[in-house]
């Protein structure tokens, strides 16, 4: 059945321990129970807003658990229930589950070369530069490969180049993780929708299937429906498991998952997205920014993220699993910002990702964002102090400095003129009394 879906699928692509609270649903969808959001306190009125621009937005499906529980399910358009939908790179946390499914059962070893299991010749490194480079290398983007190559996606032995030391660099490259589901074929023998559908059976009515040469002849894509979506976001916020049973995950591997796997980016685990570190590498880009990745979002948020933002986020402190499928609504980290202090409206939450800044302090997204060619950017400082808002760039190249001096107490709004700049992402950095926030926007000519 899965593969008849699988044929349809193409038509679709544009050219901590579980807790004793949390409900876990039976394998049929329409059993699943819900949660009205009024009773939790939600802000009703804000939720249809939020709903009302996610459809503005390109998106197809929204869903919250809280708890377990559906407390929000909307789709756009002709998009339903039974709509499948590509997870694009957020997949590739699917990926990293059936690597750890694996290694609990001994069939990999994550720190032995990837040579290992592929064979010997697989990059065109030199022997000895290709044995340094292990699965956890694969897991944590530390390859080293390099990523200035015609096509990021192509695994094939002669777009895979020398570039560092595995382990001496992070970026996100598409080749290395996808190649993970080639070392999954290899250790169990079978096709890799063989391999999820066996790991599937340890989330109850959970159904998704890899696509292979759809994004590109190389890249192996995710497809499910949005709720199956939430089901392996529910698991993975219960440290893998489900409804009492046994762990799927060794406790080690799950921690490196929703944790910082290595030092280089520590707003990523193993191929999970981190909230609430003090810098962070976005796709695409070599250099680290300071801040975290979403400001207005919980600090211990856990995020899937895919082409056109597909998204699976995880939030342990509330209860939360968030999944939005979609087109593309814009840049990932700004939505990202928007989404988040809309739906803290709609929790009637204060979120901020640093417990230790001081309150009273705020950097807003700016506005309009996306912006052409000037936008306001607005902070608030509880007191007289003296601020410096800088402007940089993807690269973490210095653009402006919109203010250095004595700012009082209060709101303060700032207008950035980007006349002569190209399109593209650019920070905005707020420092002041010791505290630093960040932000990202979006230039679009």
């Amino acid at each position: 059945m899965k593969r008849l879906i699988a044929l349809f699928l193409i038509l679709l692509i544009p050219s901590a321990a579980a807790s004793q609270n949390i409900y876990f649903p039976p394998p049929a969808n329409f059993l699943w129970e819900t949660s009205d959001p009024s009773e939790l306190g939600w802000d009703t009125g804000k939720l249809d807003e939020l709903v009302q621009w996610l459809g503005e937005q390109d998106t197809k499906a929204f869903i919250v658990l809280k708890d377990g529980k559906i407390a929000v399910e909307e789709y756009y358009e002709d998009f339903g229930r039974q709509s499948p939908w590509y997870w694009a790179s957020a997949g590739k946390t699917v990926t990293a589950y059936l690597i750890g499914v694996l290694e609990k059962e001994g069939l990999i070893d994550i720190h032995q070369p990837v040579s290992e299991y592929l064979g010997t010749g697989w990059t065109s490194l030199p022997q000895d530069k290709e044995d340094l480079i292990t699965v956890w290398h694969q897991l944590t983007m530390t390859t080293g490969l390099e990523y200035e190559v015609d096509d990021q996606s192509c695994t094939l032995p002669e777009c895979l180049i020398y570039r560092e030391n595995a382990g001496d660099q992070w970026y996100y490259h598409n080749a290395p993780y996808t190649l993970l589901t080639h070392v999954i074929e290899v250790v169990t023998g079978e096709d890799l929708n063989d391999v999820l559908d066996s790991a599937s059976e340890d989330i109850p009515g959970f159904n998704a299937t890899y696509v292979d040469g759809i994004m590109s002849e190389y890249n192996r894509v995710v497809f499910s429906r949005a709720l199956d979506m939430a089901r392996f976001g529910l698991l993975m916020s219960q440290n893998t498991s489900w409804d009492g049973a046994a762990p799927t995950l060794e406790e080690d591997f799950y921690e490196a998952s929703i944790t910082p796997s290595q030092d280089l980016n520590p707003s990523y685990g193993y191929l999970w997205w981190l909230n609430g570190q003090e810098s962070f590498i976005p796709p695409s880009f070599p250099n680290s920014f300071p801040g975290p990745l979403v400001d207005s979002a919980p600090s211990d948020m856990v995020s899937a993220l895919g082409l056109n933002t597909q998204m699976l986020s995880i939030v342990p402190s509330e209860g939360l699993v968030i999944v939005r499928m979609g087109d593309d609504p814009g840049s990932l980290f700004p939505f990202q910002e928007e989404f988040w202090e809309r739906i803290n409206e709609v929790l009637q939450t204060t979120t901020s990702t640093d417990p230790e800044t001081p309150k009273g302090f705020r950097l807003d997204q700016n506005y309009p964002n996306p912006f052409n060619p000037s936008t306001i950017i607005s902070f608030e400082i509880p007191e007289t102090s003296h601020v410096k808002l800088q402007v940089f760039d993807a690269t973490g190249r210095l653009i402006s400095t919109l203010s250095n001096g004595i700012k009082s107490a209060g709101n303060h709004n700032i207008n950035f003129d980007a006349s002569g700049l190209s399109s593209g992402v650019f920070h905005y950095r707020l420092q002041a009394d010791g505290v630093v926030l960040s932000r990202s926007m979006m230039l679009v000519r």
